[in-house]
């Protein structure tokens, strides 16, 4: 799954240190003792460390090494930039019509490195990202019990990071049971569990964060039907952007979205979903579901998957399975780099 902001690399608009000001600066100073805090706090060295933030036999590793999570890409997508302090992030500091495919891939890239990533590398992501985007900052227009104000913004402000997470955990979940199978309640609540260690990397403290999944979609459920989210021109622009991916056909990006979205978002990103759409979305996630049931075990899932079992087996003196051993390997060829740890 994706979050919206990207590293800063060639085709990013971030500014740069000198083009801050001194209020600014020392901002993102304090933002960085804090968080540094926070890790500091919950995440200490010890000898499971080859692990990462979850290891074998977790919901994350579980869900994320399966591919037809990635077809979720675009409801995560669209309803992140529904927050206009989001939209207006991604508007000003990606260039994310021009360098789409390289900012899918760092993005995608990090995400990877928290959810398989050992504990150094995790982290290491997650400060990266935390510094990045402490600098995209902004002001937006935003609704007050009806009253309009103008929002000052820092994309690591941990309500948008909630937002973003959000996004990123129902998507995940939806995908899994669409493209796999069902999920028990303790599995379903398994893996919210272990989303508080996302939460906690990505700079969110924990009393800012809903304690149990029926807290969390009693919020998630809230910002889809309030007035915090909006489609505006800065919204439809991006979304312009999403459904335009290369090498993908962008009917089949915007049926996808729009089989996984709620009518009133279909609505406001004018997205059709009639009986064709319909037949279309049912064959796409039913051509998954069958790649997924026919692939042979232990193949079918993703690059990163193998390579932290590989590491995992070998810091325990191990031998490592055969498809760990193949597929740590491949993760250095070309085709398959942008895909791996």
């Amino acid at each position: 799954m994706k979050c919206p902001f990207s590293n800063k690399k060639p085709g990013s608009k971030l500014p740069k240190r000198s083009q801050l000001s001194e209020k600014i600066k020392v901002d993102i100073q304090n933002r960085k003792k804090e968080y540094h805090a926070l890790i500091n706090t919950h995440f200490t060295a010890n000898n499971r460390d080859a692990e990462g933030l979850f290891g074998p036999g977790s919901m994350h590793w579980k869900l994320y090494r399966t591919p037809g999570i990635i077809l979720g890409g675009y409801r995560a997508l669209l309803l992140q930039v529904a927050h206009p302090a989001v939209a207006d992030g991604v508007r000003q500091f990606s260039d994310f019509k021009n360098d789409y495919l390289g900012r899918a891939e760092r993005t995608f890239t990090n995400m990877i490195k928290i959810y398989f990533g050992d504990r150094q590398t995790a982290l290491g992501s997650a400060k990266t990202l935390h510094h990045i985007h402490s600098m995209i900052r902004g002001t937006v227009i935003g609704n007050n019990g009806g009253r309009t104000i103008n929002s000052s913004y820092c994309a690591n402000d941990p309500s948008l990071l909630l937002w973003v997470l959000a996004t990123m955990i129902d998507t995940t979940l939806v995908l899994y049971e669409a493209t796999c199978e069902p999920l028990s309640a303790f599995e379903r609540n398994l893996f919210y569990e272990e989303s508080k260690q996302v939460a906690l990397v990505m700079g969110i403290p924990p009393d800012q964060y809903p304690p149990t999944l029926d807290a969390f979609y009693e919020y998630y459920n809230a910002m889809l039907e309030g007035d915090t989210l909006r489609v505006d021109e800065v919204t439809i622009k991006l979304a312009s952007a999403i459904f335009n991916p290369p090498f993908f056909p962008a009917y089949l990006a915007k049926v996808l979205a729009a089989g996984f979205l709620s009518q009133r978002f279909r609505t406001a990103f004018s997205l059709s979903y009639n009986k064709n759409n319909r037949t279309h979305f049912k064959w796409a996630i039913g051509f998954m579901r069958f790649v997924t049931r026919v692939m042979p075990r232990p193949l079918g899932y993703a690059p990163p998957y193998y390579q932290a079992h590989y590491r995992v087996a070998k810091a325990r003196g191990l031998r490592p399975k055969f498809s760990d051993v193949l597929f740590n390997r491949l993760a250095g060829t070309w085709f398959l780099r942008w895909a791996s740890l």
